[in-house]
């Protein structure tokens, strides 16, 4: 994984077909022309067994969105 700089738009345009027509998503690590939606992480902490101490079980972040898809609402927490 790495940057690999611009991608033509011929290419781009291919790439983000593939996993429309399946009902996937393509997710780029950096800015993508043409996005449909641009998600940043705006807090995030972690939640452990204990108090103050234990393994950290799972990360809980609130995200901002932003772009032609933003318009859809999540629910604030998702279960699990």
């Amino acid at each position: 994984m790495g940057t690999v700089g611009p991608v033509p738009d011929r290419i781009a345009r291919r790439l983000a077909a593939v996993p429309w027509r399946s009902g996937s998503v393509l997710l780029a690590a950096d800015t993508w022309q043409g996005a449909e939606l641009c998600l940043q992480v705006v807090a995030a902490t972690w939640e452990d067994v204990g108090q103050g101490h234990g393994v950290l079980r799972r990360p809980r972040m609130r995200m901002a969105a932003a772009g032609r898809g933003a318009a859809t609402t999540l629910p604030p927490e998702a279960p699990g």
